[in-house]
């Protein structure tokens, strides 16, 4: 957040700033990671989105994405990517410890944001209805 204080430009740093960060630990990082959810883990499609999920033991979701050049170029993947995250930035506190890789589909540029809130509030009432198991990976 940028603020001006007497004729300069201040940036604010606070909960503001941190409320909207994506720090490493609720992201699926690594090579391996990826490969674990995606050979163990279960889909659930969405009409923009597939996941792909698995426990995990972090105590917290933690959101992957791949998204394909069926996509669009570098410009709207990135932008896809963006608004993927601010979508389980709202919803990561409602979601249950697990790896989340989201797949979008390429009509998902068009779409509103609202339709891909709505696919991640999809995501956590199916996993409401899907009995996970506990101390043992998918």
């Amino acid at each position: 957040m940028v603020a001006t204080l007497s004729g300069r430009v201040v940036r604010l740093v606070g909960s503001a700033s941190r409320a909207k960060s994506f720090p490493k630990a609720v992201r699926v990082r690594k090579r391996g990671e990826y490969q674990r959810v995606f050979r163990s883990g279960f889909r659930v499609a969405t009409p923009y989105l597939i996941f792909v999920i698995r426990t995990n033991d972090q105590g917290h979701a933690r959101l992957g994405m791949a998204v394909s050049k069926k996509v669009g170029g570098a410009v709207q993947r990135n932008r896809v990517k963006r608004r993927l995250r601010e979508a389980f930035r709202a919803m990561q506190h409602m979601l249950p410890a697990m790896d989340i890789v989201a797949l979008p589909r390429p009509g998902i540029r068009e779409t509103p944001f609202a339709s891909i809130e709505d696919c991640f509030m999809r995501l956590n009432q199916r996993l409401k209805r899907v009995k996970l198991p506990t101390g043992r990976e998918l």
